[in-house]
Protein backbone atom coordinates (compact mmCIF):
# COMPACT_ATOMS: atom_id res chain seq x y z
CA UNK A 1 0.00 0.00 0.00
CA UNK A 2 2.59 2.42 0.86
CA UNK A 3 4.58 1.81 -2.33
CA UNK A 4 1.20 2.95 -4.20
CA UNK A 5 1.19 5.92 -2.44
CA UNK A 6 5.25 6.67 -3.15
CA UNK A 7 4.18 6.40 -7.13
CA UNK A 8 1.33 7.99 -7.26
CA UNK A 9 2.93 11.41 -5.36
CA UNK A 10 5.91 10.74 -7.28
CA UNK A 11 3.30 10.53 -10.66
CA UNK A 12 1.53 13.85 -9.21
CA UNK A 13 4.53 15.62 -8.61
CA UNK A 14 6.01 14.90 -12.24
CA UNK A 15 2.88 15.99 -13.29
CA UNK A 16 2.78 18.98 -11.38
CA UNK A 17 5.96 20.06 -12.78
CA UNK A 18 5.17 19.36 -16.31
CA UNK A 19 2.19 21.54 -16.04
CA UNK A 20 4.53 24.27 -14.83
CA UNK A 21 6.80 24.14 -17.33
CA UNK A 22 4.13 24.34 -19.86
CA UNK A 23 2.75 27.36 -18.19
CA UNK A 24 6.00 29.27 -18.11
CA UNK A 25 6.28 28.21 -21.93
CA UNK A 26 3.30 29.78 -22.79
CA UNK A 27 4.44 32.85 -21.17
CA UNK A 28 7.53 32.56 -22.61
CA UNK A 29 5.88 32.76 -26.21
CA UNK A 30 3.51 35.28 -25.20
CA UNK A 31 6.13 37.54 -24.19
CA UNK A 32 8.11 37.24 -27.50
CA UNK A 33 5.14 38.18 -29.55
CA UNK A 34 3.97 40.92 -27.82
CA UNK A 35 7.59 42.60 -27.48
CA UNK A 36 8.47 41.37 -31.66
CA UNK A 37 9.04 44.31 -34.21
CA UNK A 38 10.46 46.57 -31.18
CA UNK A 39 13.67 49.26 -31.66
CA UNK A 40 15.94 47.44 -29.50
CA UNK A 41 17.67 45.69 -31.20
CA UNK A 42 20.70 43.87 -29.59
CA UNK A 43 19.23 44.25 -26.00
CA UNK A 44 19.01 41.37 -23.73
CA UNK A 45 17.79 41.83 -20.27
CA UNK A 46 16.16 40.73 -17.33
CA UNK A 47 12.63 40.70 -15.44
CA UNK A 48 12.32 39.30 -11.82
CA UNK A 49 8.53 39.03 -10.44
CA UNK A 50 6.27 37.53 -8.10
CA UNK A 51 2.83 37.31 -7.66
CA UNK A 52 1.54 39.20 -4.01
CA UNK A 53 -1.48 37.92 -1.75
CA UNK A 54 -3.79 40.40 -3.61
CA UNK A 55 -2.84 38.28 -6.83
CA UNK A 56 -0.86 41.11 -8.23
CA UNK A 57 2.32 40.88 -10.40
CA UNK A 58 5.02 42.59 -8.83
CA UNK A 59 8.60 43.59 -10.24
CA UNK A 60 11.35 42.51 -8.34
CA UNK A 61 14.36 43.75 -9.73
CA UNK A 62 15.43 47.64 -10.29
CA UNK A 63 18.47 46.71 -12.74
CA UNK A 64 19.18 45.81 -16.46
CA UNK A 65 15.55 46.85 -17.77
CA UNK A 66 13.96 49.40 -20.16
CA UNK A 67 11.68 51.27 -18.16
CA UNK A 68 8.94 51.92 -20.57
CA UNK A 69 8.03 48.09 -20.83
CA UNK A 70 7.36 47.82 -17.10
CA UNK A 71 3.64 48.59 -17.91
CA UNK A 72 3.23 46.06 -21.07
CA UNK A 73 5.32 43.27 -19.37
CA UNK A 74 3.35 43.72 -15.94
CA UNK A 75 0.01 43.55 -18.21
CA UNK A 76 0.45 40.27 -20.03
CA UNK A 77 2.10 38.32 -16.57
CA UNK A 78 -1.45 39.10 -15.32
CA UNK A 79 -3.04 36.92 -17.39
CA UNK A 80 -1.31 34.18 -15.81
CA UNK A 81 -1.50 35.29 -12.17
CA UNK A 82 -4.20 32.82 -11.12
CA UNK A 83 -1.78 30.07 -12.00
CA UNK A 84 1.53 31.36 -10.34
CA UNK A 85 2.72 30.32 -7.35
CA UNK A 86 1.88 32.83 -4.58
CA UNK A 87 5.40 34.65 -3.49
CA UNK A 88 7.23 32.35 -6.36
CA UNK A 89 10.07 34.44 -7.84
CA UNK A 90 10.53 33.91 -11.62
CA UNK A 91 13.01 35.24 -13.90
CA UNK A 92 11.94 36.29 -17.28
CA UNK A 93 15.30 36.54 -19.83
CA UNK A 94 14.25 38.71 -23.39
CA UNK A 95 16.48 39.10 -25.83
CA UNK A 96 16.14 41.13 -29.16
CA UNK A 97 17.81 40.17 -31.97
CA UNK A 98 20.63 42.29 -33.41
CA UNK A 99 19.63 41.47 -36.73
CA UNK A 100 15.81 40.66 -37.24
CA UNK A 101 12.51 42.17 -35.40
CA UNK A 102 12.67 38.41 -33.49
CA UNK A 103 12.15 38.55 -30.06
CA UNK A 104 13.10 35.58 -27.71
CA UNK A 105 11.72 35.18 -23.83
CA UNK A 106 12.43 32.51 -21.55
CA UNK A 107 10.31 32.13 -18.31
CA UNK A 108 11.46 30.18 -15.18
CA UNK A 109 11.21 30.14 -11.80
CA UNK A 110 14.57 31.26 -9.71
CA UNK A 111 16.96 28.67 -8.29
CA UNK A 112 17.99 29.20 -4.80
CA UNK A 113 21.34 28.65 -3.55
CA UNK A 114 21.15 30.22 0.01
CA UNK A 115 24.79 29.47 1.83
CA UNK A 116 26.25 28.02 -1.41
CA UNK A 117 28.76 30.29 -3.19
CA UNK A 118 27.91 29.91 -6.74
CA UNK A 119 30.96 31.06 -9.32
CA UNK A 120 29.11 31.96 -12.80
CA UNK A 121 32.55 33.18 -14.10
CA UNK A 122 34.21 31.50 -17.46
CA UNK A 123 37.46 31.23 -17.96
CA UNK A 124 39.29 31.60 -20.87
CA UNK A 125 43.13 30.21 -20.90
CA UNK A 126 46.11 32.63 -20.12
CA UNK A 127 49.80 31.76 -19.64
CA UNK A 128 50.53 31.07 -16.23
CA UNK A 129 53.44 33.46 -16.18
CA UNK A 130 50.52 36.52 -16.79
CA UNK A 131 50.38 38.64 -19.86
CA UNK A 132 52.90 41.13 -18.95
CA UNK A 133 55.68 38.71 -18.34
CA UNK A 134 54.72 36.73 -21.80
CA UNK A 135 54.87 39.63 -23.61
CA UNK A 136 58.53 40.51 -21.91
CA UNK A 137 59.16 37.02 -23.03
CA UNK A 138 57.80 36.97 -26.38
CA UNK A 139 59.85 39.85 -27.21
CA UNK A 140 62.90 39.46 -25.68
CA UNK A 141 63.51 36.29 -27.37
CA UNK A 142 63.02 38.11 -30.65
CA UNK A 143 65.59 40.42 -29.59
CA UNK A 144 68.05 37.88 -29.46
CA UNK A 145 67.52 36.91 -32.99
CA UNK A 146 67.01 40.69 -34.27
CA UNK A 147 69.46 39.85 -37.41
CA UNK A 148 67.22 36.92 -38.54
CA UNK A 149 63.45 38.66 -37.44
CA UNK A 150 65.01 41.88 -39.75
CA UNK A 151 64.95 40.08 -42.79
CA UNK A 152 61.10 39.08 -42.55
CA UNK A 153 58.67 40.94 -44.66
CA UNK A 154 55.06 43.12 -43.63
CA UNK A 155 53.47 40.12 -44.59
CA UNK A 156 55.29 37.88 -42.33
CA UNK A 157 54.86 39.67 -39.66
CA UNK A 158 51.23 40.61 -39.63
CA UNK A 159 50.73 36.75 -39.97
CA UNK A 160 49.31 35.69 -36.21
CA UNK A 161 50.00 32.97 -34.53
CA UNK A 162 47.71 30.84 -33.06
CA UNK A 163 47.99 28.20 -29.83
CA UNK A 164 45.43 25.26 -29.03
CA UNK A 165 44.57 24.53 -25.28
CA UNK A 166 42.87 21.57 -24.49
CA UNK A 167 41.26 21.02 -21.11
CA UNK A 168 42.95 17.21 -20.97
CA UNK A 169 46.23 17.49 -22.71
CA UNK A 170 49.17 18.66 -20.67
CA UNK A 171 50.63 20.47 -23.80
CA UNK A 172 49.14 23.46 -25.73
CA UNK A 173 49.95 23.60 -29.11
CA UNK A 174 50.91 25.76 -31.94
CA UNK A 175 48.13 25.18 -34.86
CA UNK A 176 49.94 27.87 -37.16
CA UNK A 177 52.95 28.06 -40.00
CA UNK A 178 54.55 31.46 -39.27
CA UNK A 179 58.53 32.30 -39.60
CA UNK A 180 58.69 33.60 -36.40
CA UNK A 181 57.66 30.44 -34.46
CA UNK A 182 61.19 29.14 -34.77
CA UNK A 183 62.81 31.68 -32.93
CA UNK A 184 59.82 31.71 -29.91
CA UNK A 185 60.46 27.95 -28.84
CA UNK A 186 60.76 29.16 -24.94
CA UNK A 187 57.88 31.59 -24.74
CA UNK A 188 55.54 29.32 -26.78
CA UNK A 189 56.10 26.79 -24.46
CA UNK A 190 55.02 28.58 -21.45
CA UNK A 191 51.94 26.65 -19.62
CA UNK A 192 48.92 28.24 -20.15
CA UNK A 193 45.66 27.91 -17.48
CA UNK A 194 43.24 25.70 -18.61
CA UNK A 195 39.63 27.23 -20.10
CA UNK A 196 36.38 26.89 -18.54
CA UNK A 197 33.18 27.55 -19.87
CA UNK A 198 29.45 27.22 -18.00
CA UNK A 199 31.39 25.08 -15.58
CA UNK A 200 32.44 22.68 -18.38
CA UNK A 201 35.96 21.90 -19.60
CA UNK A 202 36.21 23.24 -23.08
CA UNK A 203 38.64 24.30 -25.91
CA UNK A 204 40.18 27.58 -26.20
CA UNK A 205 42.61 29.33 -28.80
CA UNK A 206 45.03 32.42 -28.24
CA UNK A 207 45.66 34.70 -31.25
CA UNK A 208 49.19 36.53 -31.45
CA UNK A 209 49.95 39.22 -33.38
CA UNK A 210 53.50 40.74 -32.87
CA UNK A 211 54.88 43.94 -34.24
CA UNK A 212 58.94 44.51 -35.62
CA UNK A 213 58.14 47.99 -34.22
CA UNK A 214 57.44 46.95 -30.37
CA UNK A 215 61.23 45.46 -30.70
CA UNK A 216 62.87 48.76 -30.14
CA UNK A 217 60.30 50.75 -28.09
CA UNK A 218 60.93 50.36 -23.95
CA UNK A 219 58.97 48.24 -22.05
CA UNK A 220 58.13 51.09 -19.99
CA UNK A 221 56.40 53.11 -22.65
CA UNK A 222 52.57 52.60 -22.00
CA UNK A 223 52.07 52.01 -25.57
CA UNK A 224 54.20 49.02 -25.16
CA UNK A 225 52.47 47.56 -22.04
CA UNK A 226 49.01 48.34 -23.42
CA UNK A 227 49.03 47.23 -26.52
CA UNK A 228 46.47 44.32 -27.43
CA UNK A 229 48.84 41.71 -28.91
CA UNK A 230 46.61 38.56 -27.50
CA UNK A 231 43.31 38.04 -28.54
CA UNK A 232 41.27 35.09 -27.17
CA UNK A 233 38.49 32.72 -27.90
CA UNK A 234 36.59 29.80 -26.85
CA UNK A 235 36.76 26.82 -29.40
CA UNK A 236 34.35 23.80 -30.02
CA UNK A 237 35.97 20.30 -28.94
CA UNK A 238 35.01 19.09 -32.46
CA UNK A 239 36.84 20.15 -35.75
CA UNK A 240 35.05 21.58 -38.72
CA UNK A 241 36.86 19.87 -42.37
CA UNK A 242 39.84 19.40 -40.20
CA UNK A 243 39.66 23.70 -39.00
CA UNK A 244 38.82 24.40 -35.17
CA UNK A 245 36.16 26.50 -34.79
CA UNK A 246 35.97 29.34 -32.46
CA UNK A 247 33.16 31.44 -30.78
CA UNK A 248 32.38 34.27 -28.92
CA UNK A 249 29.16 35.82 -27.93
CA UNK A 250 29.82 39.48 -28.50
CA UNK A 251 30.74 41.32 -31.83
CA UNK A 252 33.11 43.36 -30.61
CA UNK A 253 35.14 40.05 -29.45
CA UNK A 254 35.57 38.44 -32.83
CA UNK A 255 38.47 37.89 -34.60
CA UNK A 256 39.89 40.46 -37.97
CA UNK A 257 38.58 38.75 -40.68
CA UNK A 258 38.26 35.20 -40.58
CA UNK A 259 37.80 32.83 -44.10
CA UNK A 260 34.28 31.57 -42.29
CA UNK A 261 32.01 33.06 -39.98
CA UNK A 262 28.05 32.85 -39.29
CA UNK A 263 25.93 33.40 -35.99
CA UNK A 264 22.84 31.36 -34.80
CA UNK A 265 20.98 31.82 -31.90
CA UNK A 266 20.23 28.65 -29.59
CA UNK A 267 15.88 28.84 -28.07
CA UNK A 268 16.05 27.78 -25.01
CA UNK A 269 12.66 27.07 -25.25
CA UNK A 270 13.33 24.60 -28.30
CA UNK A 271 16.60 23.55 -27.44
CA UNK A 272 17.90 24.41 -31.02
CA UNK A 273 19.79 26.84 -32.83
CA UNK A 274 17.51 29.48 -34.74
CA UNK A 275 17.98 31.88 -37.16
CA UNK A 276 21.68 31.92 -38.72
CA UNK A 277 23.10 34.75 -40.34
CA UNK A 278 26.21 34.89 -42.50
CA UNK A 279 28.67 37.35 -42.23
CA UNK A 280 31.07 38.17 -44.80
CA UNK A 281 31.24 34.63 -46.24
CA UNK A 282 30.98 32.61 -49.36
CA UNK A 283 26.97 31.69 -48.62
CA UNK A 284 27.63 28.30 -49.64
CA UNK A 285 30.39 27.53 -48.01
CA UNK A 286 28.74 29.36 -44.77
CA UNK A 287 25.66 27.05 -45.33
CA UNK A 288 27.63 24.31 -44.56
CA UNK A 289 29.31 25.25 -41.84
CA UNK A 290 25.95 25.92 -40.45
CA UNK A 291 24.47 23.07 -41.41
CA UNK A 292 27.54 21.30 -39.41
CA UNK A 293 26.60 23.60 -36.18
CA UNK A 294 23.07 22.37 -36.15
CA UNK A 295 23.79 19.29 -36.65
CA UNK A 296 26.04 19.03 -33.31
CA UNK A 297 22.86 19.09 -31.41
CA UNK A 298 25.03 20.98 -28.85
CA UNK A 299 23.72 20.80 -25.45
CA UNK A 300 22.15 23.57 -23.93
CA UNK A 301 25.44 24.14 -20.90
CA UNK A 302 26.93 25.43 -24.31
CA UNK A 303 24.89 28.67 -24.60
CA UNK A 304 24.06 29.45 -20.97
CA UNK A 305 24.28 28.30 -17.16
CA UNK A 306 21.98 25.43 -16.06
CA UNK A 307 19.62 27.94 -13.76
CA UNK A 308 20.20 30.72 -15.69
CA UNK A 309 18.25 29.74 -19.44
CA UNK A 310 18.31 32.75 -21.47
CA UNK A 311 18.44 33.31 -25.49
CA UNK A 312 21.58 34.70 -27.31
CA UNK A 313 23.41 35.27 -30.32
CA UNK A 314 26.43 32.90 -30.54
CA UNK A 315 29.47 33.88 -33.29
CA UNK A 316 31.66 31.09 -34.69
CA UNK A 317 34.22 31.33 -37.05
CA UNK A 318 37.18 29.20 -38.59
CA UNK A 319 40.86 29.66 -36.98
CA UNK A 320 42.91 29.00 -40.36
CA UNK A 321 46.74 28.57 -39.75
Amino acid sequence: MKSKITILLLLCSLMSFGQSRELLNEISIDVGKELEGSELRGSRYWFYFKKNQENEIKRTNEFRFPEHLNPTIISLLEKYADSLVMDEVYRLSVYHDVYSSKVYAYADTVFSHDGVFVNSNNYLSRPKIGLGQFQDKLHDELRSHQQEVDTFSLSDWRKPIFILVEPFDEKHQVITENKLVKYLDSSLNVPWKKPIYHANPINAIAEIRLRKGFLSIDKLNPVYRYHDFVRFYFALRQQYKNTWVGFVDREIDLPDNPELMVSVIFNPLTLKVENPVIHNSDPEKAMLLIDWIEKLNLSERMFYWRYMAEAKRTYYFTVTP
